[in-house]
């Protein structure tokens, strides 16, 4: 799966001309002092935050970015701060809470963030670099990822991720499945399905860990043919990395269909000849790391086996933060990219014309006949920044309504935030599984303060 560069680059200033660290923490305290403007001050006081982030000087750094709303005084209370700038506040909160060690209040932070700006695609997968900082699924987080999992390329990943940290591996095998039977929905036959062996791996070894092997082993079995043909026809050398990761997972679900049908030394010795498993997801490694040593003599804790459980599970956890600072230390415009241009109500009545005009769709190309895609093709002529991807979903929900539809999907392979395929449907049809189907109603009922109803609007109601 891929995000195909959707949150976008980010900026790219030229780093050479911007000061860092102390002076810059200098330059933007000198410069507040003579500002007088509440939107200025608020762009120099997050741009303070990040020079304090350069100088490690975390807690004034949150200091800074907690302080926004205040800055902004009256301002705070706009749409378009509170849908662009204060954004850019909790985004800064969460890195320096990263940097202060406190994952969960990073993670809490990020989830405020989200809540926001619910169909602002950006940042959906923006917060969706903190949520995973800890093991426990909340029903904040599980409201997340339901919106998530819907309108990002990765959410649904990234949910079946979060309940194989809980151990409910059938729940997770079953978003696997949702993924997958979403991408077979878009399928066409004038283009070759792209392979998921990965996926499918990863749904082999949820279920193993559930204990359903029947399914499990049919599963792997067919995954290694698949792998096997890649391998034969060439493609294998294209989709290496892939390949690789969905071959560990395989290893690792033979070693729990082993160590289930009672080989238990083998099991435990196979488990132990690699030294760390790298690929599998370390909740998954973590579980069956504590099943194989339960019982097992002290000469059989070598390699991987040698590893507590528990410690799998937090130097996992620490790995996703430390990558986290690790990027942002490394990329100088990781950072600055979290503040965000101020948005305006100008921006959503851009797109007021044409919007609702359903029965000739300005932003439904007419179909040729030779489109090697399935569904309709999205794309919302004279884009406009994050306004633009509410737009099209708001279009969407409209057009889904129009046509005697509950809602759509949309083809996770999305390379642009202005251009999306959408198929139209009801939850449960084929490819259209509900984890991952977007309810028309409910955006409507959410957007429509962004887009409203001419006709409604006129009435006064």
């Amino acid at each position: 799966m891929a995000t195909a560069g959707l949150a976008g680059p980010g900026e790219r200033a030229d780093v050479s001309k911007r000061l860092s660290g102390a002076e810059g923490v200098t330059a933007c305290t000198q410069a507040l002092a003579g500002e007088t403007d509440e939107i200025r001050k608020v762009q120099l006081t997050l741009a303070r935050a990040i020079h304090h982030i350069e100088a490690k000087e975390y807690q004034p750094a949150l200091d800074d970015a907690q302080s926004i709303p205040t800055v902004a005084g009256a301002k705070a209370a706009d749409f378009g701060f509170q849908h662009s700038l204060l954004l850019s506040s909790l985004e800064l909160q969460a890195y320096a809470l990263v940097y202060l060690k406190r994952p969960a209040e990073a993670e809490a932070t990020a989830l405020k963030m989200a809540d926001i700006a619910p169909y602002d695609v950006i940042t959906q997968e923006r917060a969706q670099r903190f949520i995973g900082l800890t093991r426990e699924l909340t029903p904040s987080k599980k409201a997340y990822f339901e919106r998530a999992a819907t309108i990002t390329p990765s959410g649904a990943l990234y949910y079946a991720h979060a309940y194989l940290w809980i151990g409910d591996y059938r729940t997770a095998a079953a978003l696997y499945q949702a993924v997958l039977d979403r991408i077979d929905g878009f399928k066409n036959d004038k283009t070759p399905p792209v392979p998921q062996p990965s996926l499918e791996a990863g749904r082999a070894v949820a279920l193993a860990l559930a204990g359903d092997f029947a399914e499990s082993n049919a599963i792997a079995a067919d995954t290694r043919k698949l792998i096997d043909a890649l391998m034969q026809n060439g493609q294998g050398a294209r989709w290496q990395n892939v390949v690789n990761s969905a071959e560990e997972d395989l290893d690792f679900q033979a070693i729990a269909a082993e160590f289930a049908a009672g080989k238990v030394a083998q099991a435990r010795t196979e488990f132990a000849a690699r030294s760390r498993w790298t690929a599998t997801l370390a909740s998954e490694v973590a579980d069956l790391t504590e099943r194989l040593r339960k019982g097992a003599p002290a000469s059989a804790l070598t390699g991987a086996l040698a590893r507590d459980p528990e410690s799998i599970r937090s130097d996992s956890l620490s790995a996703w933060a430390g990558a986290l600072t690790s990027a942002a230390d490394t990329d100088k415009n990781l950072l600055y990219s979290a503040i965000r241009p101020l948005t305006s109500m100008d921006q959503y009545s851009h797109w007021n014309d044409d919007i609702r005009d359903t029965s000739d769709s300005p932003f439904l190309p007419s179909k040729t006949g030779k489109e090697t895609y399935t569904g309709d093709f999205v794309f919302m002529k004279r884009a406009n920044g994050i306004a633009a991807g509410e737009a099209l979903l708001m279009h969407c929900a409209l057009l889904a309504k129009a046509r005697g539809k509950a809602g759509f999907v949309l083809d996770p392979y999305r390379p642009r935030l202005d251009a999306a395929i959408v198929r139209f449907g009801n939850p449960g049809d084929p490819g259209m599984p509900p984890s991952v189907f977007i309810d028309a109603a409910t955006v409507i009922a959410a957007l429509s303060a962004q887009f409203p109803d001419p006709a409604v609007k006129a009435a006064g109601r």
